[in-house]
């Protein structure tokens, strides 16, 4: 579904409208809970297992609290104080007080030993690894998608690729690189990195796909010579600082020498070569 769901809803909202395209991807997501439903019956019983269910008695208390919680929020909608502009601040705000509260809680009960609560600071930062790698990856249903709707040249010998097969790279990448990676593991074995490492370099390589935005990004100064700008204060800041040392002879250190200032020169015409 997630390769040919983009695939088919592109092909329908181009030759017939948008309707047409929202209503099979409507259809699709029908089938998938159908899908579902079917095949949880197979599930083994650990799938229906809750670890730690919420006590019957603090059942009515819950719902009352998420009831009022919805009231508020409709409230504060109707009035004008929950503005669409002001969505993606509240949201934020309420993610760090959501994580707050849940390492509190974690921290606080005391069904877990005291292993595992010396393990919990250790999970933080891979915890916000893993917010970081997501919020970024979540960037492809709406920004990337924007971006490539309005940005991105889509012309393919002559035919214009709809916006929405752009959707459909990441589940293609997903089938060819998953069994090339499950080899790989396979076969390192014990030599494999470990996971920490692996949330490491996948929220680096991350980092790295959206910095490859900024000398395809156009649009105001040269790019290119912003990032070399930018790339080259901040190597002076740092050998400035004596935090890049090389060793002298005799086993002495010294800070490295900064290089001359100076401007990446401008193309002759002004313009950036890389637009």
């Amino acid at each position: 579904m997630g390769l040919a769901g983009p695939l088919l809803t592109g092909l329908l909202q181009t030759g017939l409208g948008f309707h047409y395209g929202f209503g099979l991807a409507a259809a699709g997501m029908a089938a998938g809970l159908v899908q579902y439903g079917i095949g949880r019956r197979t599930l083994p019983d650990a799938a229906r297992t809750v670890p730690s269910p919420l006590p019957r008695s603090r059942r009515a208390p819950m719902a009352g609290l998420a009831l009022g919680a919805l009231v508020v929020i409709t409230v504060l909608a109707f009035t004008g104080t929950l503005r669409a502009d002001s969505l993606a601040d509240i949201v934020v705000a309420l993610s760090l007080i959501a994580t707050i509260g849940y390492f509190a809680v974690i921290l606080g009960r005391g069904r877990i030993t005291v292993a595992e609560r010396r393990r919990v600071p250790a999970f933080i930062p891979m915890f916000i690894a893993s917010a970081a790698f997501w919020s970024l990856f979540q960037q492809q249903f709406t920004v990337v998608t924007i971006y490539s709707d309005q940005r991105l040249d889509r012309t393919i010998l002559g035919w214009e690729m709809p916006g929405s097969f752009v959707q459909s790279i990441n589940p293609i990448f997903i089938i060819l690189l998953a069994g090339a990676f499950a080899a790989l593991w396979t076969r390192l074995g014990s030599h494999q990195p470990s996971s920490p490492i692996k949330c490491a370099l996948g929220a680096a390589v991350m980092g790295v796909a959206f910095l490859l935005f900024l000398p395809m990004a156009g649009g105001g100064p040269c790019p290119r010579d912003r990032v070399v700008g930018v790339a080259r204060g901040v190597l002076q800041r740092v050998r400035r600082d004596g935090i890049l040392r090389h060793p002298r002879r005799g086993g002495d250190h010294a800070r490295a020498r900064p290089r001359s200032r100076g401007s990446v020169p401008a193309p002759a015409d002004g313009r950036c070569p890389l637009r």
